[in-house]
């Protein structure tokens, strides 16, 4: 109106005069807010907090910072929310209270360190669905973005799967950490549920074989992946193996006998195999002649 652009004029000379003159920083706080004028809004609020203290300049930089989102100047924001946090140090509930959207404005900004910094604060009041969030937020970044698999197990496992992809993240995170015990103790009950996932046998068995030195573990998940694609080489050259090193020379003979009825590679040489084992391991002679003439003939 002509009145309010009047009385903008008006404080906007007087403050020219005198820039830090508190009754004309609020008059003009007053018209730019009524005029949605944000820019110039920043830049009295701005002035204000040079005057302020404590939660009275959080108030104000949070009004900023509301400011700087509507413009869209998210870094500027994020940097605004985290003065009004900090200035608010002494209202822990209205601090508590401006945690979820100072947070949502360092996600928004990539402020990564600050992010996690508040996140976790927030996390120790947050409930329901946002804890949840907040949980699922800080493993990734914690992960993805500082390198830091370990902190991110933290929030991980307090998540306990909730959610097929929580399960999935757990999992990523966990190798991500060599955490092959902890990785291994959660697929096999992940396993228990969901007996038919050939991916989750075999990456069991690979790390009960490969990174736990647990043949005896690794030959029973090669069996079940087996069981499920009886025509895998690599389910029966896994479970050969490991038979071999605790010494079941009865399963590895039944293994090669499986491996050359799929057509495996080399038929002469597992032909061999066989015969060493049912002679030397299991004393079958006759046994072993009907593989030795058997790779003869290969």
């Amino acid at each position: 109106s002509a009145t309010r652009g009047h009385a903008l004029a008006a404080f906007e000379a007087a403050r020219a005069k005198d820039p830090s003159h508190p009754d004309v920083l609020a008059g003009l706080d007053r018209l730019y807010t009524e005029a949605a004028r944000l820019r110039e809004l920043i830049g009295v609020l701005e002035a204000r907090m040079l005057r302020a203290r404590g939660a009275v300049r959080g108030e104000l930089r949070l009004r900023a910072a509301t400011c700087a989102e509507a413009l869209g100047e998210v870094t500027v924001a994020a940097e605004l929310w985290r003065g009004a946090v900090a200035d608010l140090a002494g209202a822990p509930e209205r601090r508590a209270a401006i945690l979820p959207r100072a947070v949502d404005a360092q996600r928004r900004a990539h402020c990564v360190d600050a992010f996690v910094e508040l996140a976790e604060e927030e996390l120790r009041v947050a409930t329901g669905d946002r804890r949840m969030a907040l949980r699922r937020d800080l493993a990734r970044t914690l992960r993805d973005a500082l390198g830091q698999p370990g902190r991110a197990l933290v929030h991980l496992r307090a998540l306990a799967g909730e959610t097929a992809s929580d399960r999935t993240e757990l999992f990523a995170t966990l190798r991500s950490a060599r955490a092959h015990g902890e990785l291994a103790r959660r697929l096999a009950d992940h396993l228990r549920a969901h007996p038919s996932d050939t991916v989750g046998w075999r990456e069991l068995a690979e790390l009960r074989e490969e990174s736990l030195f647990d043949p005896a573990g690794a030959a029973e998940a090669w069996r079940v992946l087996a069981s499920l694609e009886p025509r895998s080489r690599a389910a029966l050259a896994g479970l050969r193996r490991s038979a071999e090193r605790v010494g079941d020379l009865a399963e590895v003979a039944r293994v090669l006998v499986c491996e050359i009825e799929i057509g495996a590679h080399e038929p002469a040489g597992l032909w061999r195999r066989l015969a060493r084992v049912r002679l030397d391991g299991l004393g079958d002679v006759a046994g072993a002649e009907l593989a030795f003439a058997a790779a003869r003939a290969a």
